[in-house]
């Protein structure tokens, strides 16, 4: 069996834990086996490069702090109906930098703009909105209103609400009912309460572009194109790709954000936990910018705690920085946000020197991102040391180890070559060049130096006669 496909065979069978039963959380069997698979990672599409399936290993990082790995709709976390003591927030305060590093495009199925929560796109979409509802003054509220302007988002108002001072804002919680409706008549996302933040790329972006223009109190109908619900992809196994959906919408509340600088460990740890997931769900939709948002996002979250209340990071802290940091990492390397990725995992050793994937992930990236790669060797060889049962592992290992000794080879040939180049050209430039010329000169003192010889011998032998 080649290396590729034990990589393949390895991946599907990484840390496997059984998903919680779908039907808790109102998912399709699939849908919660999408989330929940042994890897956490989609399979490798045909054009990616082959090994690419043991590159994401165990993408999942772990159980949340309720030792249970709470599995929210893939789709995105708005399908989480309000069925339990607490609504589902994914909310943060809007100080500086809370929102996170924004990726440039959005990765999205079908093309879509940029990713969800990004401010140009809400800008535009209230701007928009504002001028079609002005427009559609005199001609009714059961008008439909063109969102952005090219017909793919539209709204039409069932319900006005209380008022513009009721507006959400961008980072401000809202509370909303949500029903769609598939073009054959299937209904899709029916939920009493669901609670997100605005502008934050939490839930599909029509709710969110939408939401922006919604006033307290107000219903209203949306109509969206598969761009700014779920794409090419769809979500099995009710929402078909391209699916082009009309909801019902009702703005129930608008709530504040959380505040940091009051709010409890674990309520943060929750927050956090759903922005991962949130991140985990795209990262299978192979949006990797917008899930590298959503990580990027998590750990802002818990900087911000951590600054707003003067805290160090607890064992439980660190655990979730850990997972971020590690999916990070893994949809950045997707990304081809090699250097970045690399920083992702450096974080991880940081704290956790012996923590296997972000060694495994740094090893593979410094193979990517260095000429130097015995130091990718030494990242695969201590992570092989500390989970030598892992195929996928020893299979990067020898790749690399193959790499790094073809390339050193190669350069003791080139310096053959160039020592072998560098001799034959002196003995060639021995051989060719001129002999000197001595002229008359070196043969006329020769000469006298034997005349003087004999003149001398010939006087000695006078003498003694």
């Amino acid at each position: 069996m080649s290396d590729v496909s034990r990589e393949e065979e390895t991946e599907q069978s990484l840390e496997k834990r059984p998903p919680e039963k779908a039907a808790e959380l109102g998912l399709g069997a699939s849908q919660a086996n999408d989330v929940e698979a042994a890897t956490g990672e989609p399979t490798a599409p045909e054009e990616e490069e082959a090994d690419s399936g043991a590159e994401m290993m165990n993408f999942h990082e772990g159980d949340s702090p309720d030792q249970t790995n709470r599995t929210v709709n893939p789709s995105s976390l708005e399908h989480v109906a309000d069925n339990s003591a607490s609504d589902l927030t994914l909310n943060f305060s809007p100080k500086e930098g809370t929102r996170g590093e924004k990726p440039a495009g959005s990765g999205g199925d079908g093309g879509s703009a940029q990713p969800n929560g990004s401010k140009g796109a809400s800008a535009a979409a209230e701007e928009s909105g504002r001028k079609s509802e002005a427009q559609g003054e005199g001609e009714g509220e059961e008008e439909w209103i063109d969102v952005l302007g090219n017909g793919q988002l539209k709204k039409k108002i069932i319900r006005p609400g209380e008022g513009e001072t009721t507006r959400p804002t961008p980072l401000t919680r809202v509370k909303m009912r949500t029903k769609g409706t598939l073009e054959g008549g299937g209904v899709v996302d029916k939920h009493s309460k669901v609670t997100f933040t605005v502008g934050d790329g939490d839930v599909i972006q029509a709710w969110d572009l939408v939401a922006s223009l919604m006033q307290k109190g107000e219903v209203v109908l949306v109509r969206t194109e598969p761009r700014f619900a779920y794409g090419q992809t769809g979500r099995a196994p009710d929402v078909p790709p391209n699916a082009s959906i009309t909801y019902e919408l009702e703005m129930l509340e608008v709530l504040e954000p959380v505040d940091f600088e009051t709010a409890t460990e674990d309520e943060v740890i929750s927050l956090v936990d759903k922005k991962r997931i949130r991140g985990n769900e795209l990262f299978q939709r192979k949006e990797f910018l917008r899930a590298i948002n959503s990580y990027q996002k998590a750990l802002q979250m818990i900087q911000n705690y951590l600054e707003g209340q003067h805290l160090k990071a607890s064992e439980a802290i660190q655990d979730m920085q850990i997972r971020c940091w590690n999916n990070l990492a893994a949809s950045q390397l997707k990304a081809g946000a090699h250097k970045e990725g690399l920083e992702s995992c450096e974080r991880v050793l940081k704290v956790d020197p012996d923590n296997v994937k972000a060694l495994f992930r740094a090893g593979k990236l410094l193979s990517i991102t260095s000429t130097d790669l015995d130091a990718a060797v030494k990242h695969l060889q201590k992570a092989a040391a500390l989970k030598p049962e892992e195929k996928a592992i020893q299979a990067e290992l020898q790749k690399t180890v193959r790499r790094r000794d073809r390339l050193k080879q190669e350069e003791r040939e080139m310096y053959r070559r160039m020592v072998e180049g560098r001799r034959g050209t002196g003995e060639e430039e021995r051989k060719k060049a001129p002999r000197k010329e001595w002229g008359p000169l070196p043969y006329l003192a020769i000469a006298a130096s034997i005349a003087a010889v004999g003149i001398g011998l010939a006087y000695f032998i006078t003498q003694r006669h």
